[in-house]
């Protein structure tokens, strides 16, 4: 598995202006397995939700969890 096949990203555009050529911008989740997303309801902030099942460090039973605001 390549470090690109190991990293999760979620892009995130401007539908409103009608430009889908390129994002908005980008979050990195590394080693993200499932990402969710939850946008506010003006759609200025959103919550990015990244989990990995298996941790390979041997540090969490759980795996590896992480949350990020952007």
């Amino acid at each position: 598995m390549t470090e690109d096949e190991e990293n999760g990203t979620v892009y995130f555009y401007d539908l409103a202006s009608g430009n889908t050529d390129r994002s908005k911008f980008m979050i990195q989740c590394p080693r993200g397995n499932e990402i969710q997303t939850l946008i506010s309801p003006d759609a200025h902030a959103a919550l990015i939700w990244s989990q990995n099942h298996i941790d390979k460090t041997g540090k969490s039973y759980y795996g590896e969890h992480m949350l990020q605001y952007a």
